[in-house]
């Protein structure tokens, strides 16, 4: 059995390989022939191109509820600023929706979009998202639903 073994054990580990640096982008290599004094852009948390909701603080806002306020205060405070809304001719609302319920020993989930301007009903939308999605999902894809098709519409009607 110890036939097979070496005589001798050597102490000397193995080389290393050589690593090859890695290769330099385009950024590090036009980098390198700057100077430190040179005009710099400091990261933003977002890119210049994004527009976030401060930007359109008069011209969109989102009502959501307080989970504890009495549902019939709150019904009657949408009614009442429905209500303001359609006397206005630039405000377009959206309702959005997802939901999730068994029926029959199966899950339903699905997604709608509704949305008016003034008393006038401009677009309606739904989709079926099938059984293994979740209500979390549902909500979401209403959202964007709702989103989509108001952009379109804004498009289609400035």
């Amino acid at each position: 059995m110890a036939e097979w073994m070496p005589t001798h054990l050597s102490t000397t580990p193995f080389p290393a390989p050589k690593q090859k640096p890695k290769p330099r982008t385009i950024i590090q290599t036009i980098t390198q022939f700057t100077s430190p004094s040179h005009e710099r852009i400091d990261p933003s948390l977002y890119p210049p191109w994004r527009r976030t909701l401060s930007l359109y603080s008069d011209r969109f806002t989102v009502n959501p509820c307080s989970p504890f306020v009495d549902t019939d205060v709150v019904r009657k405070e949408y009614l009442k600023q429905i209500e303001d809304y359609k006397s206005q001719h630039n405000v377009l609302y959206i309702y959005t929706d997802g939901s999730k319920i068994q029926k029959s020993g199966f899950h339903w989930v699905g997604a709608a979009a509704v949305a008016f301007h003034g008393e006038t009903k401009v677009f309606t939308s739904q989709l079926g998202l099938g059984g293994h999605a979740e209500v979390y999902n549902a909500k979401m894809a209403a959202l964007s639903i709702g989103a989509t098709k108001v952009a379109e519409y804004i498009c289609n009607n400035p």
